[in-house]
């Protein structure tokens, strides 16, 4: 018997021992999701970054970037955006409403669209906080490139709050963390347009802002960035949609609207 527990304990530490190694918290969890980045690894022929984000706009957004392209697609919406090198013009489609949207690059701007009402309330674009370089952060094991407000921009935004004239859920202070993944600049145009990040040539890994009272809002965070191989025809147009001549009339997602509401609902108040 006791011979019979031995062998059986040697396989069960044997097992444990051939295991993957535990992520035993949330600190490890984040550099696994970028341990390609932090190794510093190269796309290969046929590869694409991988980047999961979630964002105020539009919820979970899968992303795929290489320097031929990038695709993102939204679970909750339906839309995916296409944008092919060499020239990156843009198109957005949405199978749920057979809907395709291939406006110029002037006119796409699906965030700024979904966050219209934002501005009349008297909130600043997120896209246009007034940031500045500052200094390099090391995230999740990772090293950022980091752009900030100004300490000025911070006392003008809390003179005003004093006066009454801003919600205490108004930004305070702004932050962008960013990476560049060495792709054309058109890219990081177009996925800055989608989350609502400041025009920059770099990757948004976390945008966000702290507010009057003190809390803080992500605007879009990414929680992994990884190298797969390139889905199957992954920058490949569908025909015989309708065309649409407005995001508005391609987007059918109520549910990011009222996500919005909800979360900055009292601002005239």
């Amino acid at each position: 018997m006791y011979k019979l527990l031995l062998l059986v304990s040697l396989c069960l530490s044997l097992q444990d021992a051939l295991a993957a190694p535990k992520l035993t918290s949330l600190s490890e969890y984040r550099k696994a999701g970028f341990a390609d980045l932090i190794a510093e690894k190269q796309l290969k022929a046929g590869q694409v970054w991988k980047l999961q984000q979630h964002g105020v706009v539009f919820g979970d957004l899968d992303v795929y970037i290489s320097k031929n392209g990038l695709r993102t697609d939204c679970a909750r919406s339906g839309i995916t955006v296409i944008a092919q090198g060499p020239r990156f013009d843009v198109v957005a489609f949405n199978l749920r409403a057979n809907a395709i949207w291939k406006p110029s690059r002037d006119k796409f701007a699906p965030a700024e669209a979904m966050l219209k009402s934002l501005t009349l309330a008297g909130l600043p674009s997120s896209s246009k906080f007034p940031l500045v370089p500052s200094k390099p952060k090391i995230v999740n094991g990772l090293k950022c490139e980091t752009y900030s407000t100004t300490n000025a921009w911070s006392k003008q935004q809390i003179d005003l709050f004093a006066d009454k004239r801003f919600s205490a859920r108004f930004p305070r202070r702004a932050e962008f963390q960013g990476i560049d993944l060495h792709v054309p600049k058109d890219i990081y145009s177009i996925l800055e347009k989608i989350d609502g990040a400041p025009s920059l040539p770099l990757l948004p890994l976390e945008y966000s802002y702290d507010c009057l009272n003190g809390k803080r809002t992500t605007l879009v965070g990414s929680s992994t960035c990884r190298i797969v191989e390139a889905p199957k025809d992954w920058l490949k147009l569908p025909t015989g949609l309708k065309t649409v001549t407005s995001f508005q009339a391609l987007n059918m997602d109520q549910a990011a609207q009222s996500g919005i509401n909800e979360l900055f609902g009292d601002l005239g108040r």
